[in-house]
């Protein structure tokens, strides 16, 4: 996974604290180019949000409420969150954290559910068909048993055949992209 944020706070020590929001360098994955600056209090509570939104793909940090950038957020997943204490000049540097919130949206009953498509004939001769529910498929990837990508197509209909003809036999992963979600099933031919 590859850093798309930094977040400094108070890196010179100054007070009030100053906060700067970078987007990552593609290179160093370290701080590249400021995105907002800020300002907080010192020596006292403050309340740090920020949002990776990942139906709208964007990202936003707030300080106390004060909005301090929103930008376009490329990825495609949030992993891990990583707070430094950074003030400097070999002083006695601490925070704390209270009430760190994570939020996710929840699924309905009526929503799409990946672990109910399947494929068939398995095993297949030359047409694989992925039963989708009427979900439209978005891409099909196989693979080979030593991970090797083999064929990709991307049919955007529900329900589709693909044509497996050019296929040697053998036993591959058929990785299945819907609605965003994945799943892989084993195919053999």
């Amino acid at each position: 996974m590859q850093w798309n944020f930094h977040v400094t706070l108070n890196e010179g020590g100054s007070s009030p604290g100053v906060v700067i929001f970078y987007d990552a360098d593609p290179d160093t994955q370290g701080p590249g180019s400021i995105l907002g600056t800020g300002s907080y209090p010192v020596e006292t509570w403050f309340e740090v949000e920020f949002i990776a939104d990942l139906d709208n793909l964007i990202a936003r940090l707030t300080i106390d409420g004060v909005l301090i950038a929103t930008t376009p957020y490329t990825g495609n997943q949030l992993g891990a969150i990583n707070f430094y204490s950074n003030e400097g000049g070999g002083e006695s540097n601490r925070y704390y954290i209270d009430d760190a919130v994570f939020e996710t949206t929840v699924l309905g009953v009526d929503d799409f559910n990946i672990n109910a498509i399947s494929a068939y004939p398995n095993p297949v001769q030359n047409e694989l068909t992925i039963a989708t529910q009427q979900r439209i498929v978005e891409r099909v990837t196989f693979y080979d048993v030593l991970g090797k990508q083999i064929l990709q197509v991307q049919p955007q209909r529900a329900n589709p055949s693909i044509d497996t003809s050019a296929l040697p036999s053998g036993i591959y992963l058929a990785q299945v992209v819907i609605d965003g979600a994945t799943k892989t099933l084993k195919i053999i031919k």
